[in-house]
């Protein structure tokens, strides 16, 4: 997440971590 600042709480780096992988499973699932 190259976007996404580097003082972001931890809490949003896994948020989005887990966003991006369940949008990966989606399209796994396509």
């Amino acid at each position: 997440a190259a976007n996404v600042p580097k003082k972001a709480p931890e809490g949003m780096q896994i948020f989005g971590v887990k966003k991006l992988s369940d949008a990966l499973s989606v399209f796994d699932d396509l």
